[in-house]
């Protein structure tokens, strides 16, 4: 799916004066290697075109089964990284107290990221591992054929739903808005973001 590009080029501009501002909502994850703001719907407006994407909500009423809401929104920079590359592979919710029954395809949150930077072999991805949808107790990547893996590139202007991300020795960073969608029924995956009254 794919979303208009000056939306992206003013999304990524709203990010350039954030950041030059030292807006205090950025903060750093993963050791500093990765950027997220949590909050920029609060400035940036066009951040919330994204909120309910008419392509995606077949697939996550798919997925998710209805009582569809959004739980969290970040603006997020994976920085260019000079170490081995690794996979970041797990399951958001899994296992946590309060859970209602096992939803279809053991998925109770599913991460939606749009990319704001062209996505290609060069840079971060992330990932799609077919069938692990399938089974209870997640499993290590041990379990998994990882030549099948689907690495997702595309342009800048590209929506995505995906159950891993890669990391790579790069010289380039990656930007993406986060959209993380749950079930009203189930407990909220988090309770970071701020969405202002217009929402």
């Amino acid at each position: 799916m794919r979303f208009e590009l000056a939306q992206a080029d003013e999304i990524n501009a709203a990010i350039d004066s954030d950041l030059v501002q030292l807006s205090p909502f950025w903060t750093e994850r993963e050791e500093g290697q990765v950027a997220l703001n949590v909050h920029m719907l609060l400035s940036c407006e066009a951040m919330a075109v994204r909120m309910r994407p008419p392509t995606l909500m077949p697939p996550l009423e798919g997925i998710l089964r209805g009582g569809i809401c959004v739980e969290e929104h970040s603006a997020r920079i994976r920085k260019p990284f000079d170490g081995e590359s690794y996979c970041n592979w797990h399951r958001d919710g899994g296992g946590w107290p309060g859970m209602p029954a096992i939803p279809p395809y053991h998925t109770h949150y599913v991460p939606v990221a749009f990319h704001l930077t062209n996505v290609d072999e060069r840079k971060h991805t992330f990932s799609v591992l077919p069938g692990s949808g399938l089974i209870e107790d997640l499993p290590s990547q041990a379990n998994y054929d990882l030549n099948n893996a689907h690495h997702i590139e595309g342009a800048k202007v590209t929506a995505i739903i995906f159950n891993e991300g890669n990391v790579r020795k790069t010289d380039r960073e990656r930007r993406t808005i986060h959209i993380y969608c749950g079930r009203s029924s189930a407990p909220p995956i988090s309770n970071y973001t701020i969405s202002p009254r217009r929402l």
